[in-house]
């Protein structure tokens, strides 16, 4: 009976350090210790969707990011911020579909503007469109530092966003 209270009691203390923790999305997604982000420069959105907005500013929170993020719906509007902001700019995330003008365009207007494109600020596209010569425009035509296609799972997003995150938090880049 000892023998098997003993086995027992191995595989529950086993399955709560080991097993439970490698099966847990959160624990090496979302872990405090490990995603807590020591650059502070703004995180900008140009997304015009608000589930997606949204989305996006509770992953962030749920990673303990602590750049500001600031919304942009339209790509003029961000592209005026641009022009005109002082802040450190960390990262840009941006949409491809959007009013007014599209991702592909402000990515273009941000290199064709001497003083924007010498901020080098990594620009990653993540869209649910993206359509292969999306894809070459924007790597062959542009200097991007990412194309992402956005899931549909939520976690899958989670996932994406942590490690475009966790890459740029410690690469070595002129905002550093």
């Amino acid at each position: 009976m000892a023998i098997g209270v003993t086995r027992w009691l191995f595989f529950v203390v086993f399955f709560l350090t080991i097993v439970k923790p490698l099966l847990s999305y959160q624990y090496y997604t979302f872990t405090k210790t490990n995603t807590i982000m020591s650059k502070s420069g703004v995180i900008l959105l140009i997304e015009d969707d608000t589930d997606d907005q949204l989305i996006f500013k509770l992953t962030l929170a749920e990673m303990n990011v602590k750049n500001e993020v600031l919304l942009f719906n339209t790509t003029a509007a961000a592209l005026d911020f641009l022009d005109k902001t002082t802040q450190s700019i960390f990262i840009i995330f941006c949409d491809i579909n959007l009013p007014g003008g599209s991702g592909l365009d402000f990515k273009q207007d941000i290199d064709s503007n001497p003083t924007l494109r010498r901020k080098s600020i990594p620009f990653i596209f993540h869209s649910t469109a993206a359509m292969p010569e999306q894809v070459d425009m924007a790597y062959t035509q542009m200097t991007v530092q990412g194309f992402f296609k956005k899931s549909s799972s939520v976690a899958d997003n989670k996932l994406q966003l942590k490690m475009i995150i966790d890459y740029w938090m410690s690469c070595k880049h002129p905002n550093n």
